[in-house]
């Protein structure tokens, strides 16, 4: 299964949509609303649903860290999804903001004080 990034949204595939039935895909928003969706859809041999891939609107998010917040939220299904696609959607993501904004910001931790 791929990571890729179509258009303004990073996808990562868990699941080979072929096993599914075509009409039964419904996307749930998981955070933020818009941002962070979930693919499901019915499989074909059980009928059983299953998450098919996720799903990142990049363009909702004003920088790279945004997204990266996002990403580390599907560290909790890293079992599903699998550390080398998380690690890749981090390094797409990553270009993909620094081919928009020429650069990208560092990391700056806020204490609270």
């Amino acid at each position: 299964m791929t990571v890729e990034i179509v258009g303004q949204q990073l996808r990562i595939r868990v699941a080979n949509p072929k096993r599914f039935i075509t009409s039964s895909f419904r996307t749930h928003d998981v955070g933020v609303r818009g941002r962070l969706h979930r693919i499901a859809g019915k499989l074909r041999s059980s009928g059983e649903w299953k998450t098919q891939a996720w799903r990142l609107n990049l363009n909702d998010y004003s920088s790279f860290w945004e997204a990266y917040d996002d990403i580390l939220t599907l560290y909790g299904f890293r079992k599903e999804i699998g550390k080398t696609k998380l690690k890749k959607a981090r390094a797409l993501s990553h270009r993909w903001f620094k081919n928009k904004y020429g650069r990208v910001e560092k990391y700056k931790q806020y204490q609270c004080g």
